[in-house]
């Protein structure tokens, strides 16, 4: 699959949520060749600082317009400065990078969406993926942040069927709770689902993974982590692979989130 490093333009940057912002970006070549899961090194611009990309997961693909969007939160002078950016204005990207999400099993009925925070940001090309190859699918989005002010609008996903559940920590919208505790009342109250596609920070996804194998389902986490070059060379997003396996007897060996991930498979060896 190719990569290109590419001057692209910004059409869009505008706030969502607090903290939470969507900047779109075109870019046939890539927008052509990006597929839901993957992700992107963002230049924020052409001085020594920041010196490092920025990992963005594509939000939305929009092969027609040749634009595709991405979802950040601001955290730190690099997306500082992001914010600052104007519709015009061109930034340097490389993409697309890792891997992405694949389609589920044969048979499934019911699909699950697990997102933490920003982790809704890849859903949303995910979605578009899912209905387009099977009208059939019931699927649920189980979405949570720390308060009810970062969560994004969830009407595209209310809009194409999809059941939302929302939950914050200090209860302000949804459940009053964590998003793996959305899921495990959601799992005493219906069926299970047959497939789990889950993006979030580290510790969520420890848990759902050890919910994922718990109840027997199979499904994919998409991880979230610091990276430097985003191609596999500096070694510097590397993870255990005991942290998706759960043994803990065995050798340990190491995945490169960028090369053998974002997404990683559940149920199944990667």
């Amino acid at each position: 699959m190719p990569v290109f490093q590419v001057k692209a333009i910004i059409i869009e940057n505008s706030q969502m949520a607090r903290d939470i912002w969507r900047m779109k970006i075109y870019s046939p070549e890539i927008t052509k060749a990006a597929y839901p899961g993957q992700f992107l090194m963002l230049r924020v611009r052409d001085e020594l600082l920041p010196l490092l990309r920025r990992p963005f997961s594509f939000s939305t693909i929009n092969v027609s317009e040749g634009i595709f969007s991405i979802l950040y939160k601001v955290v730190g002078h690099g997306t500082r400065l992001m914010t600052k950016m104007l519709a015009g204005e061109s930034v340097g990207v490389l993409a697309p990078l890792g891997r992405g999400f694949s389609k589920p099993p044969d048979g499934t009925k019911r699909v699950w969406l697990l997102a933490g925070g920003i982790g809704i940001a890849p859903f949303f090309a995910l979605l578009e993926m899912l209905k387009r190859d099977s009208s059939k699918l019931e699927i649920s989005l189980f979405y949570g942040a720390a308060t009810g002010e970062e969560l994004v609008d969830c009407r595209f996903f209310e809009n194409n069927n999809c059941k939302v559940n929302l939950c914050t920590d200090d209860g302000t919208c949804g459940l009053h709770g964590l998003i793996t505790d959305s899921v495990e009342r959601a799992c005493s109250l219906t069926i299970l689902p047959d497939f789990f596609y889950s993006c979030g920070p580290t510790p969520m996804q420890s848990k759902v993974i050890e919910w994922a194998k718990c109840n027997g389902i199979r499904g994919q986490v998409s991880m979230e982590t610091y990276m430097a070059c985003g191609m596999g060379v500096c070694l510097g997003c590397s993870i255990s692979k005991k942290f998706f396996t759960g043994n803990k007897n065995e050798e340990t060996n190491y995945l490169r989130v960028c090369r053998e991930g974002p997404v990683f498979s559940i149920g199944e060896e990667n």
